[in-house]
């Protein structure tokens, strides 16, 4: 498949490129997104019921209360808990009171005081007197009500929008709070502005040995690190985490256990690709027993486990390390369940030939349980480059997931689905979305997807193009060395390069499997991954072959060498009329 290129923004000039580049992600205040610092922060009293919150907590606390901590089921929910967990623990010691503290997690992906956490929280024997829910439950109206009526108090930390204020919670939620500018604090960073302004109440100085949850949970939440709040506080995580200097035990365990993958690097892209997927794979396909096992992993609790280690036998581990395994297990348990999925997916579409339509719908009734639709739908649409929605029936409706291409003409799925009429709810991100449909309208939703025209190119948004004349190696370097600012609302650059005339004999087949591209040309490293052999073979026949390449700059460093590289995304040529020497 073809592909165009449009330019992103501003052209690249004179000007410095990477500021160039941050312009074009609506960030003005360069200097500040490159160096946020502590001016950034807001006082954490703007926030609605901070006060309440405070008084509750201590009042409960002197009280001897049982409280139960209910953790949300993602990587943010994981880590609001154990943050406020902790905090709780040192309040307890402070105030030598005899407050116990029960944990509960979900079953599944469900969230806030779902039916089975309410069963749960009614067979606590020691009773429950306050239950906290970080990360959740600022619209759980009925919910709060009922165990009000009991007595039981409810303290909501959350940033999930909602419509009103909970008449029977006290709700600490940053969306509600119209005097709090950052919008873009996910589950863990209102907990840290909750536990950081008891720091401020108490004289005390616990709140930032959790900065390493709060980066985890940021990152994983898909935060909006524009925000100079927000950079700020996951910056100075990543720094602690980096200098070895974190708190947290499991976090440190995951980094050592991915840091070949992540290039012995801590970043914000890393943390997202490597890290997080690891702890949502656990809380995706581990069972109840795992599950509570990491949030303990999150505890720092000190604990052995035995577990078999091939050419080693029995080995005692670590709580810690003994979920990093667990974790693994679960990877490859995900993987092999999606994998098997999207045969199955693939042979739907091949069946009723779905392929011809703009986006992909599939029927994803008894093909996947629920929590790997959104990976399905991933797998989908990255195999078929286009939107795919996967629907499963429900009653009277279709519910699942819609997954985005944007590198075709429907930009904002989400948005799609709301113009179109047909749907209960798009609910979630532009181009990652949980959708519902009418039994009634499916028909029309699949005569209307049969109806947009499927363009035969892929189109791009760039935020430079050169040329054989304007690339160079100072370019590649000055954008790659600034690696470690991307991710989270902030893409990482793409460029297109035209007409680079290459000579075949600098170009190589490379890798164990031989699925590696590597064209030499002029001290730079052009480098597409995951190819094939008969690509190479077809480049090569040529003496010469004049490519377009669509690609991301970066540097290898190996021995002390540093060699400017793009590793390319998309690529066409065709033979060159240039003749070469050999």
């Amino acid at each position: 498949m073809s592909f165009k290129y449009n330019l992103k923004g501003s052209a690249i000039g004179f000007s410095n490129i990477v500021e160039t580049i941050l312009k074009n992600r609506d960030i003005e205040n360069i200097n500040d997104f490159l160096n946020p610092n502590v001016s950034h922060l807001e006082d954490e009293s703007l926030y609605d019921h901070m006060e309440l919150g405070y008084e509750n907590l201590l009042y409960h606390i002197k009280k001897d209360s049982a409280i139960v901590i209910v953790v949300d089921c993602d990587a943010d929910g994981y880590t609001s808990a154990s943050a406020i967990y902790q905090y709780i623990t040192h309040l307890i010691i402070k105030f030598n009171s005899k407050s116990t503290i029960i944990f509960i997690v979900h079953d599944d992906k469900a969230h806030g005081l779902d039916e089975i956490t309410l069963n749960r929280i009614h067979k606590i024997e020691c009773g429950c007197n306050l239950i906290i829910l970080p990360d959740a439950s600022s619209n759980d109206y009925a919910e709060h009500k009922y165990f009000k009526n009991k007595g039981i108090d409810i303290l909501v930390i959350d940033h999930h929008g909602c419509e009103r204020y909970s008449e029977n919670a006290i709700v600490i939620n940053n969306q509600l709070s119209q005097k709090v500018t950052n919008k873009a604090m996910t589950g863990i960073g209102v907990v840290y502005k909750f536990i950081k302004y008891i720091d401020k109440k108490l004289n005390l100085n616990y709140a930032d040995d959790y900065l390493d949850l709060l980066t985890i949970g940021m990152i994983g939440d898909v935060s909006d690190l524009r925000n100079l709040e927000s950079r700020y506080l996951v910056l100075k995580g990543i720094e602690l985490i980096k200098k070895e200097q974190n708190k947290n035990k499991f976090i440190s365990a995951l980094i050592k256990e991915k840091a070949y993958d992540m290039k012995n690097e801590v970043s914000i892209i890393g943390i997202g690709f490597y890290i997080v997927p690891m702890i949502n794979a656990l809380i995706r396909n581990g069972t109840y027993e795992e599950k509570e096992l990491m949030f303990k992993a999150f505890l720092n609790i000190d604990e052995k486990h035995v577990d078999k280690i091939r050419g080693k036998g029995e080995v005692e581990l670590s709580l810690q390390d003994y979920v990093v395994r667990i974790g693994n297990k679960c990877k490859r348990k995900q993987k092999k369940l999606v994998d098997e999925a999207v045969e199955v997916a693939k042979n739907q579409v091949d069946q009723y030939q779905l392929f011809n339509n703009g986006i992909i719908i599939i029927n994803a009734t008894g093909l996947t349980e629920k929590n790997y639709t959104g990976l399905l739908a991933n797998k989908l649409t990255n195999i078929y480059q286009r939107p795919c929605f996967l629907l499963s029936s429900h009653d009277e409706d279709f519910a699942g997931s819609a997954r985005g291409y944007d590198k075709k003409d429907i930009k904002d799925v989400r948005k799609w689905c709301i113009d179109s009429g047909l749907f209960n709810y798009a609910l979630g991100h532009p181009n990652a979305c949980g959708i519902s449909i009418h039994n009634s309208k499916i028909n029309e939703l699949y005569e209307v997807v049969s109806k947009i025209q499927v363009s035969n190119f892929l189109i791009y948004d760039v935020d430079g193009i050169f040329n054989e004349k304007t690339l160079n190696k100072n370019l590649i370097e000055s954008v790659a060395k600034h690696k470690n600012i991307w991710g989270n609302s902030v893409d990482e650059p793409l460029f297109a390069i035209e007409n680079l005339i290459v000579n075949s004999k600098d170009i190589e087949l490379m890798g164990k499997n031989k699925n590696t591209i590597k064209i030499n040309h002029n001290g730079i490293a052009l480098m597409k991954f995951f190819t094939n052999e008969d690509k190479y073979n077809d480049i090569k026949q040529h003496q010469a072959i004049n490519v377009t390449i669509i690609g991301k700059f970066s540097i290898n460093e190996y021995n002390g060498k540093i060699t400017p590289q793009i590793i390319i995304e998309d690529f066409m040529y065709t033979p060159s009329v240039v003749k070469f020497r050999f």
